[in-house]
């Protein structure tokens, strides 16, 4: 299932706030917490990212590589595996770079809808980041704004499957979902049920 949604721009806390959460659902569950990630060492630069990155989170996560066919790897973990998937914008990335001139939309948003679905299918639970590159400049070509279009209808339909959403801004975290709003409106109706309880209770001979 999708426990959670962590959506932001670059730098600005979302990988951070996502392994807290996922540490803290692993936690509460007593298992050892996964680290589904999704780049390619494409130059000598990335590599070391990747090595420092893997380096830093060693104590704390098992890291699984799955740049593509992310479900297969997903198929081997165990029912209770809780696992944070760091990110989908990457991911799609080189779905979409492997593609080159045969990329397109319908084909993007199918390989998206089959991976998300899945995801919620599965018993595993799972903590997904995401960029948020919907809010700056319009991109200069044609493919990068099918890039971009094609990311946002990944993000929505993450987000519309999770139970929970943030959006992190300059470090910190807003909830999206569920909206606050909808948290008092839960409050205030399991308030209403227990003051009409104890008013049954107080009525019966």
């Amino acid at each position: 299932m999708i426990e959670h949604v962590v959506l932001g721009g670059a730098r600005s806390g979302k990988t951070a706030f996502a392994e807290r959460a996922t540490l803290t659902l692993a936690e509460n569950a007593h298992v050892t917490p996964l680290y589904i990630a999704t780049a390619v060492a494409t130059d000598p630069e990335m590599r070391a990212r990747i090595e420092r990155h893997v380096q830093l989170r060693a104590s704390r996560f098992v890291t699984r590589e799955a740049p593509r066919d992310m479900l297969e790897i997903v198929d081997t973990l165990d029912p209770d595996a809780v696992c944070l998937i760091d990110c989908l914008a990457t991911y799609m990335g080189t779905l979409w770079h492997d593609a080159g001139a045969r990329v397109s939309d319908d084909a993007l948003i199918a390989e998206g809808t089959a991976l998300l679905e899945g995801l919620a299918r599965r018993t595993p639970r799972f903590v997904i980041v995401s960029n948020e590159v919907g809010m700056g400049i319009v991109p200069e070509t044609a493919a990068v704004r099918m890039y971009r279009d094609a990311l946002g209808r990944w993000n929505a339909l993450a987000a519309a499957l999770a139970a929970r959403v943030t959006l992190t801004v300059a470090g910190i975290p807003v909830q999206i979902k569920p909206s606050q709003h909808d948290t008092r409106s839960r409050e205030q109706e399991l308030r209403s049920r227990e003051q009409e309880l104890r008013s049954r209770t107080a009525d019966s001979p």
